[in-house]
C-alpha cells in the first residue's frame, strides 16, 4: 500500500526553565492576571445574591456530593445533611472572599505570581512534547508535528530539525468534519499521557509507563479506525508515542498509508 509519509520524531525532554524563553512564562502571568477582572465580572453576574448562591452553588454542590457517599455508611444521612447545612451558610464568607481576592492587587494576582516558579517547572515536559511559538526551529513538538502531518498542514514541514525525520508530505487521513475534534483529542491525549508515562519511567514504575504509552495508542488507533477517510489503510495510518528500552530514546512516530 503506497505509503503517504513516514515521520519520526525524538523527544527531547526540556528539564530546565533556563531553556525556554521567558517571554512564554510572562506570557502565562500576564494572561491570567489579565483575566482577574472578567472571572470577579463573571461570579458577581452569575452569582448576584444569596438566593442564586444557595440554588446555582449550594444546591447543585450538595446533590452531587450525595453521590459520593456510601448509602450504608451509618451516618450517611448525617453527612450530606452536614455538607448542605454548611453551603447554604456560607455566601457572606464567599461574597466577602472572592470581592477580596479579586480585587486589584488580591490574592488571585499575587498567587498567580506565586505559582509561576511552580508552573515554569511543571511545564516543560508539555513543552516538550508540543513546542511553542517562541521555539524557533522547534515551534512544533514532535507530537504537534505529527498530528499536523497525519491531518495534511503541509506548513509543517518547515520546521523539521535535527530530531525529526520525514519521508514523503503531509497527507490528511481524517475525515473534513472530524478533523479539528481529532487534532485536539489527540494533543491533548498525547500531553496527558505522554507526561504521565515520563513522570512513571522517572519514579521507575516501567509498568505503569508501558500502560500510559500503550493507552494513548490504541486510544489514537481507535479514532482513526472510526474517523479515517475510505481510502485510507488503517492498518498501517497511525500516530504513536515510543519508548526505546534499549537506548531509553523517547519518540512520536506517525504514518500514512493508502489503500491505493
Amino acid at each position: 500500500m503506497p505509503e503517504q509519509f513516514v515521520y519520526v520524531g525524538k523527544i527531547v525532554w526540556i528539564t530546565d526553565p533556563s531553556q525556554v524563553d521567558t517571554e512564554i512564562f510572562n506570557e502565562w502571568e500576564q494572561t491570567l492576571k489579565n483575566e482577574r477582572a472578567r472571572i470577579l465580572h463573571g461570579l458577581q453576574t452569575q452569582i448576584p445574591d444569596e438566593a442564586n448562591f444557595v440554588n446555582k452553588i449550594a444546591e447543585a454542590s450538595a446533590e452531587e456530593y450525595a453521590n459520593f457517599v456510601n448509602p450504608n455508611y451509618v451516618d450517611a444521612d448525617i453527612i450530606k445533611m452536614k455538607q448542605r447545612v454548611k453551603l447554604r451558610r456560607a455566601y457572606p464568607d464567599w461574597k466577602s472572599g472572592i470581592e477580596s481576592a479579586f480585587a486589584e492587587g488580591g490574592a488571585f494576582e499575587t498567587n498567580v505570581t506565586n505559582k509561576r516558579s511552580k508552573f515554569e517547572k511543571r511545564v516543560l515536559y508539555t513543552l516538550s512534547l508540543v513546542g511553542y511559538k517562541y521555539g524557533g526551529p522547534d515551534k512544533w513538538g514532535p507530537l504537534a508535528k505529527a498530528v499536523h502531518l497525519i491531518t495534511g498542514d503541509i506548513t509543517v514541514e518547515r520546521y523539521m530539525g535535527a530530531n525529526d525525520s520525514l519521508t514523503g508530505h503531509a497527507y490528511n487521513v481524517i475525515k473534513p468534519l472530524h478533523r479539528k475534534f481529532f487534532k485536539a483529542h489527540v494533543m491533548g491525549a498525547g500531553v496527558r499521557y505522554g507526561v504521565l508515562a515520563k513522570f512513571a519511567d522517572e519514579a521507575g514504575y516501567t509498568d505503569l509507563r508501558n500502560q500510559c504509552i500503550n493507552n494513548f495508542n490504541t486510544l489514537v488507533s481507535d479514532l482513526i479506525n472510526a474517523l479515517a477517510l475510505d481510502n485510507i489503510d488503517k492498518a498501517n495510518t497511525y500516530i504513536k508515542l515510543v519508548f526505546d528500552e534499549s537506548t531509553g530514546e523517547w519518540r512520536i512516530e506517525a504514518k500514512a498509508t493508502t489503500t491505493a
